[in-house]
């Protein structure tokens, strides 16, 4: 989700996950439909629209102290024709604001109440469990999620469930005349350029390789061609691609054991985007790998990171290493290659 203070030009990120594919999604155009359906499925990192299939970086998943389905905020808002100008955070009072044509809805980190047109309502699970509005960090960037059916009663259509798919269900159906001010009319607003990330000084010559990942052996450079990836480590064990809206081609996440690979396509060729370690089994080349505590990132890199949150990065020239902590425990560790990150913002 894309935040930024109201009257600012800036965007301020908030915290990093998982992904899928793009850090901050260029959204696609859809035309007005007199009936439209947005699906989203818990661990899919798309949505489907009337039938077609958009990529996002963020996936649903059920609270697990709710029982509520999860959804990413603003990609159901971007579904439904709100550009990123109209999801506006507020870094002070940790509030997301939808400022939709007829009505304004407001949602607090952490907080069970929603407003809607300033009347507040409470979030509930359909067994009467509060759920609070939470962020989720993925790729380098928050993502505010809520329970799909208070967003979507928020923002005035129908929900449903499918349980066999495990599938959240969005439908507006308008009269033959009247267009739905939530129709999804035209392409989100683009958010402004975001500033570029802060750059090491006095630990630079400290970090080895330029932060390569190394694998078995084989030393994984961003922004190589996966041709040489493949001949070097083999064939992932499986593959998700996905249309891609930044560029001509298709995104692809490739999984190998113990981290994923995404990757963007350049002509007849893909290449090499970012890196996540997802399981213990790996290590960076600096032996700092999922698990490890703060202090043991500050002892191997120094204290010279940037950081949102509870999440700390480190640059150096085009690669940015992310290393995002829960209650002290560090859980995602990833490499991005700055100049296609910084083009898809």
């Amino acid at each position: 989700m894309v935040f930024m203070k109201k009257g600012e030009g800036n965007l301020k990120l908030l915290k990093k996950f998982c992904f899928v594919l793009l850090i901050f999604m260029l959204p696609c155009t859809v035309y007005a439909a007199n009936t439209y359906e947005i699906r989203v499925t818990i661990g899919e990192n798309s949505y489907i629209l009337d039938g077609k299939t958009h990529s996002m970086d963020a996936a649903a998943y059920i609270s697990p102290t709710s029982n509520s389905t999860m959804v990413p905020v603003r990609f159901v808002a971007n579904a439904f024709g709100l550009g990123n100008d109209q999801i506006i955070w507020n870094d002070i009072s940790k509030t997301t604001t939808i400022d939709a044509p007829d009505k304004v809805i407001e949602f607090t980190l952490n907080s069970s109440t929603m407003k809607v047109n300033g009347s507040p309502v409470k979030m509930l699970s359909p067994d009467g469990k509060e759920v609070k509005a939470e962020i989720k960090t993925v790729n380098g960037s928050g993502r505010m999620y809520l329970p799909f059916r208070v967003l979507g009663e928020g923002l005035g259509v129908s929900v449903d469930w499918d349980s066999q798919t495990r599938t959240a269900i969005y439908k507006k159906t308008d009269s033959a005349n009247e267009q739905s001010t939530l129709t999804p009319t035209r392409a989100p607003t683009s958010a402004p350029a975001q500033p570029a990330a802060p750059t090491l000084s006095n630990n630079e010559a400290a970090l080895p390789d330029q932060f390569i990942f190394i694998y078995k052996g084989a030393r994984i450079v961003m922004n190589e061609d996966t041709t040489q990836l493949f001949a070097d480590i083999g064939q992932p064990d499986k593959t998700f691609e996905s249309p891609s809206c930044a560029f001509d081609g298709v995104d692809k996440i490739l999984y190998y054991n113990g981290f994923n690979i995404t990757t963007y396509p350049d002509k007849d060729r893909d290449r090499i985007k970012s890196i996540t370690l997802t399981d213990q089994s790996v290590q960076t080349p600096e032996g700092t790998k999922l698990g490890m505590r703060f202090n043991d990132m500050v002892n191997v890199y120094g204290d010279t990171y940037g950081n949102t949150l509870d999440l700390y990065f480190y640059v150096i020239g085009d690669i940015k290493l992310s290393l995002l902590f829960e209650d002290g425990i560090l859980v995602d560790i990833s490499y991005y290659y700055l100049p296609v990150t910084n083009l898809e913002q």
